[in-house]
């Protein structure tokens, strides 16, 4: 009986353990730019990086993205100028990449959407923002 008892709990500590994997990790973003933003954030399943999530984030509002149980990997998005532009896609281990080049980072993380190129009043180009820690 007693081996059973603690075979039972071993089982729900064991549930309970994965019940807490399944919303472990999220990537918080805010917005710093003055233009709405459409961002994008990927997670690695099944060694592939896949789109997990997107959102539209006004000026100075941020949102957390939940991957569950996914390891997020990298950040896209749009910053809408007229004509819209890219923001420069990022890996969740913090360097500018293509998607091709995002590596999971199994970890709760928050990025600011900022400006990285181009003088402040220059005509916003592709990329000249970015995701910043």
């Amino acid at each position: 009986m007693k081996r059973y008892l603690v075979a039972c709990a071993m089982v729900l500590a064991a549930m309970f353990g994965l019940e807490s994997l399944s919303s472990a990790f999220d990537v918080t973003i805010t917005n710093q730019s003055p233009y709405l933003t459409r961002v994008h954030v990927y997670v690695t399943k099944d060694y592939k990086n896949v789109e997990s999530a997107y959102g539209y984030l006004d000026p100075g509002v941020s949102y957390t993205f939940k991957t569950g149980g996914w390891c997020p990997s990298g950040m896209v998005g749009l910053v809408y100028v007229d004509p819209a532009r890219d923001i420069a896609s990022t890996s969740i281990l913090g360097h500018e990449t293509g998607k091709a080049g995002f590596s999971p980072g199994c970890w709760n993380s928050s990025w600011t959407v900022c400006r990285k190129r181009g003088a402040a009043g220059s005509p916003v180009q592709n990329n000249d923002y970015g995701f910043c820690r």
